[in-house]
């Protein structure tokens, strides 16, 4: 039995005689996207520290079909959820009761726990033994974790709870995971026939994960906020340096919100030589509206349907 997702009353009605819709502001939207077919869609969020995106999967035929960002009026992921309530009350394509819903979580505070060890009345102690000051025993904190697919390891995080509460709320059903959730089990899945060290670096406005995998091993995992391009090649020469790890010829991939145009591209190639942007992720189709788009730019959000499902 599906979940019955609410997602607010919105700016047209899903019983609307004309349930096509044509444009989103910030987004792309298929011209076959229609409010009467939600009942097959799946909505696939992701709230980070400075933006809000999501996009429509169309279940029948695999295909994206439409894609929305903005960013959010205060830094903070509790404001993200909280402009998320707004825009799940007034953006069009959120008027309809949809077949599914997910989010991702961008934070940078997480752990990851063998399932051998792994217990979940002690999720909290894992966390605080790995973060510091995260005061995960806060009323205010939600700790949650997610089963790996790809490794045998659970992701342990916490978030504000009010707005976990108020989201649960207003998308029932949903299924919320962290970012790095997606990301670590899409990456090796993908790339599990390789046999030597890859670096992947998704980026984000101030935000950066790196994940370096070799084969189905998943090497390290790390989360840093940043506030310059000097920031960014600080921690990832950092990361490589630990790893013994050449920036000259390790194989480095980008994904997230960057290209050749950006700062922090340029400084990237200064000092790691072997870039490479990912390619996007093949196991689903995308409509031509999506085309404009570079292959690494939402390669999170667009991959993260397979990890629920």
């Amino acid at each position: 039995m599906c979940p019955d997702l609410y997602s607010g009353t919105g700016n047209k009605s899903a019983d609307s005689s004309s349930n096509a819709v044509s444009s989103v502001g910030n987004g792309q939207v298929d011209e076959t996207f229609d409010l009467k077919k939600s009942a097959s869609y799946h909505l696939s969020f992701e709230l980070s520290p400075r933006t809000i995106s999501f996009c429509v999967l169309d279940t029948l035929s695999n295909k994206y079909i439409a894609l929305y960002q903005e960013e959010i009026a205060n830094n903070g992921l509790d404001k993200a959820g909280t402009q998320l309530l707004t825009l799940l009350q007034t953006h069009e394509l959120l008027s309809a009761k949809y077949k599914s819903a997910s989010i991702i979580m961008v934070s940078e505070q997480f752990t990851t726990v063998p399932a051998a060890i792994f217990d979940p009345a002690k999720a909290r102690t894992f966390l605080d033994f790995n973060i510091e000051g995260i005061e995960s025993g806060s009323k205010s904190i939600e700790v949650l974790s997610d089963k790996m697919k790809s490794i045998d390891a659970h992701n342990v995080y916490a978030l504000p709870g009010t707005m976990l509460t108020n989201l649960r709320s207003a998308l029932v059903g949903v299924s919320i995971l962290h970012h790095t959730t997606s990301l670590i089990d899409t990456l090796l899945r993908l790339y599990k026939n390789q046999n030597q060290e890859i670096c992947f670096l998704h980026i984000q406005k101030g935000i950066f994960s790196i994940v370096v995998i070799k084969g189905n091993d998943l090497k390290l995992c790390n989360n840093f906020l940043y506030h310059s391009k000097e920031d960014l090649v600080y921690y990832t020469l950092f990361v490589l340096e630990q790893l013994k790890l050449n920036p000259e010829s390790v194989d480095t991939v980008l994904l997230g919100e960057i290209d050749k145009s950006t700062e922090e591209y340029a400084i990237i190639y200064t000092y790691i030589r072997n870039l490479s942007f990912i390619d996007r992720n093949k196991g689903f189709n995308y409509s031509y509206v999506l085309d404009s788009l570079p292959s690494q730019y939402h390669f999170n959000l667009f991959s993260q349907y397979h990890c629920v499902s």
